[in-house]
């Protein structure tokens, strides 16, 4: 089969890379990955900060993951405050990658910046054509 196969790491919490919650048999899943794709709920309170507390769980648990290619999915832009402030989610979220890169760019590796910031809704399949394409370039 051609495409991309993906393994779901549900909700990371603070503390996984301690083995916090179901973090550390979640995390060493991704030693088979070549890409990683964020899920990020956009209608929650701060997107970007979730998006760089999953990034620097990740970080802390093994750097090079935060090297590898990565898409962020803004999901739920179907509900009114996530689909209005759709761009400014998106730029909060590079602006936090951009921040997480240069906190750490004395290390040995790295972490990069999204390969692309993608609006989705789950429900009413916005966004998920673009969505395919990203993971799948």
């Amino acid at each position: 089969r051609d495409g991309p196969t993906l393994a779901d790491l549900p909700g990371l919490i603070e503390g996984a890379h301690k083995g916090r919650g179901l973090g550390r048999m979640f995390l060493r899943h991704l030693r088979r990955t070549r890409a990683l794709l964020h899920v990020v709920d956009a209608s929650a309170e701060d997107p970007a900060t979730d998006y760089y507390a999953v990034r620097e769980e990740l970080r802390m648990y093994n750097p090079d993951y935060c090297a590898r290619p990565h898409v962020v999915a803004l999901n739920k832009m179907d509900l009114e405050d996530a689909g209005a402030l759709r761009e400014e989610v998106a730029e909060a979220v590079r602006a936090a990658a951009a921040r997480h890169a240069h906190e750490w760019r004395d290390e040995d590796v790295t972490p990069g910046q999204p390969v692309d910031v993608v609006a989705v809704s789950a429900v009413t399949g916005y966004g998920i054509e673009q969505l395919r394409a990203a993971i799948s370039a």
